[in-house]
């Protein structure tokens, strides 16, 4: 080797060193995070000067862009998402810098790290738009979908969106497309929470999307992407169907963690979809439990003796919320239901008036709100493709005097849309479905104008006819569709309903109690995710199910809430656990025994499943019928 080939091999290893200290150190001599390691190499080797402008005059409007002045966490978020839709795959946010440096060199980016720098420039105030970080879009409408998505707090749309939002500046496409196409993702998210789906699936499903081939010249923006969306529906990512949507709203669990922020932005949307610019400022606002949080002696009185059983499974559904301002809320608390629906009456949120309009509020009233707010939810977020159930899917189908079918997705629906066909009919039956009993025939709208209140109850515009009002909800799907049969007996016409339970989860609990005879203490009423055992020991402990998840169910003891001490609650679950570990390990098992045992339940007897796949139920029923007496067991041994 002579003097120069020794002369560049240390020129050579000098050069390695150097760029892989730049690329572990910062000036302050602590780790690089992944978006200084990427500013570091589009940086590196440039002239001086150069290096100084690409640093003042783009980096820093980069920073700017995303509220990174002082963190540099929104950059590397940013880089990740771009990352996903650049490259279609789902890119962690600890390997941005060896990702995007892959990508750069593969797409013949690296050549021109200057160019690069300024497109992630551009790039950037698109994504500082999706976060809120620039402030507002410009256009009324398309800030409204932007608004939605950020505060439902489920970011993993950003891949998707922030394409949109290029794809519409490089083509040049109206503000009124691209308020759409946004909105398409909004109601794609709204309903995948709404539905209790897991989002999770979507990282890879939105990366792929945003990778895939965009809209031809002349295509329409927001019908390319619907088509796009709608090649999903057989798969977890997919739009989920009305029917899913009311079920998740009557089910899921709306409040605590992340579920909070995400219900509260549903909520608001409702509000402003239906007041407007009267709605009140979104800071000013809370969320109220109709029924409180904690059980008072006058809130078990008035739910009588299935309070505990109601309590539970309504506390944080989404039927049980609703808005109030700050003051209003810290006032209300725990009182009666008699003395909030005073103050609702009063308030400038309608969904709260409306609450008001209950004469007492009990899981009857709950699956009315439930229904109501289903309803409202479905017309606010619509799916055309994915959420128009063919007949026979839908929860309801009726017709007149055989003629053609119709569908409906909600019980209060198919009660107006009765009426309003057999008034179409023959005008002669507005006499004949009038009278003086409110919650069962028509009212003239003179009398009582429609969405307003007649006692406690709120009466509809009758489809077709804004003369006429009706009061349209009912207990549950069968009172519902007998009513209609009823309307149509006043009227002299045969009018068929057909339903199916809407309530899928309810199916299921039936199906374990007919192939197996059911737990101690199930009831033929039990509907909700989450249900228990009627009390097993003298501590008033329980057996408790959970088939809420759609991939994973599982059951545990829950301690009796009586007067022990919290302390002795939990040492009893610690023991009840260990038995567990003991004698149920031929199961899968929860963990977080510790914390399990201060909320007062043991660890869980846990078995995967696919809820949708109702072949496996039977099996599931037996498993949860053995799972249960083994944990019986652990009850009376102990």
């Amino acid at each position: 080797m002579d003097c120069n080939d020794s002369a560049s091999s240390v020129s050579g290893w000098i050069q390695t060193k150097t760029r892989k200290i730049f690329e572990s150190l910062n000036a302050t001599g602590r780790p690089l995070t992944e978006s200084e390691k990427v500013k570091n190499w589009l940086l590196m080797g440039l002239p001086d000067a150069q290096q100084q402008e690409l640093h003042d005059e783009v980096w820093l409007a980069i920073e700017a862009a995303l509220g990174a002045e002082h963190a540099t966490a929104p950059v590397d978020e940013f880089l990740r998402d771009l990352l996903r839709w650049r490259t279609g795959r789902v890119q962690g946010i600890d390997a941005v810098y060896d990702g995007l440096r892959r990508w750069a060199v593969r797409g013949g980016y690296a050549g021109d790290r200057p160019g690069l720098c300024r497109e992630l420039a551009k790039l950037a105030k698109h994504y500082g738009l999706l976060t809120g970080a620039v402030g507002g879009h410009p256009d009324r409408r398309v800030e409204r979908e932007l608004r939605h998505l950020r505060a439902m707090g489920v970011d993993v749309h950003r891949p998707l969106t922030m394409r949109f939002l290029h794809d519409a500046e490089e083509r040049q496409a109206s503000n009124a497309e691209l308020a759409d196409a946004l909105g398409l993702v909004g109601a794609w998210i709204t309903r995948m929470w709404l539905a209790d789906r897991p989002l999770a699936g979507l990282n890879k499903a939105v990366a792929e999307l945003a990778y895939g081939a965009g809209p031809r010249e002349d295509e329409d923006l927001p019908d390319h992407w619907r088509g796009r969306i709608d090649r999903l529906r057989n798969g977890r990512a997919g739009v989920p169907h009305d029917d899913a949507v009311n079920e998740g709203i009557r089910n899921r669990k709306a409040y605590g963690g992340g579920a909070t922020r995400t219900a509260f932005a549903v909520l608001c949307a409702m509000m402003e979809a239906e007041s407007r610019e009267e709605s009140p400022a979104r800071y000013r606002l809370t969320m109220e439990h109709v029924m409180p949080q904690k059980l008072t002696p006058e809130w078990r009185r008035a739910l009588g003796e299935t309070a505990e059983e109601v309590h539970g499974a309504y506390r944080d559904r989404l039927a049980n919320l609703t808005l109030s301002g700050d003051a209003t809320n810290a006032g209300l608390g725990t009182r009666a239901f008699a003395q909030k629906a005073e103050v609702y009456r009063n308030s400038p949120i309608g969904m709260t008036r409306r609450v008001a309009g209950e004469a007492e509020w009990n899981q009857e009233a709950l699956e009315r709100r439930a229904e109501q707010l289903a309803s409202e939810a479905l017309s606010l977020w619509p799916w055309e493709t994915a959420g128009q159930t063919a007949p026979e899917e839908a929860p309801f189908k009726w017709r007149i005097d055989g003629g053609e079918w119709h569908s409906e997705d909600a019980g209060s629906s198919l009660v107006l849309n009765v009426a309003g066909a057999l008034v179409a009919h023959d005008p002669g039956n507005v006499e004949r479905l009038s009278g003086d009993t409110i919650s069962r025939d028509l009212q003239p709208a003179s009398r009582i104008p429609p969405d307003s209140k007649s006692g406690t109850l709120t009466l509809r515009a009758v489809p077709g006819r804004e003369d006429l009002v009706i009061y349209p909800y009912g207990g549950n799907y069968p009172e519902s569709a007998e009513r209609c049969r009823q309307m149509g007996a006043r009227c002299g016409a045969d009018v068929e309903v057909l339903f199916k339970d809407g309530n899928r989860i309810a199916a299921f609990w039936r199906l374990l109690k007919e192939r197996t005879g059911g737990v101690p203490g199930q009831r033929d009423r039990w509907r909700g995710p989450s249900q228990w055992t009627s009390t097993l020991n003298p501590d008033g402990d329980r057996v408790g199910i959970y088939v809420g998840n759609p991939d994973l169910l599982w059951l545990y003891i829950r301690s009796g809430w009586g007067a022990d001490r919290t302390s002795e609650r939990a040492a009893r679950m610690r023991r009840y656990s260990w038995t567990i570990q003991q004698t149920i390990g031929d199961q899968q098992l929860g963990e977080n025994l510790e914390r399990n045992a201060d909320d007062g339940v043991s660890i869980s007897v846990q078995r995967p499943w696919v809820r949708d796949d109702e072949g496996e139920w039977p099996e599931v029923a037996v498993w949860i019928k053995e799972q249960q007496e083994r944990l019986a067991a652990v009850l009376a041994d102990t």
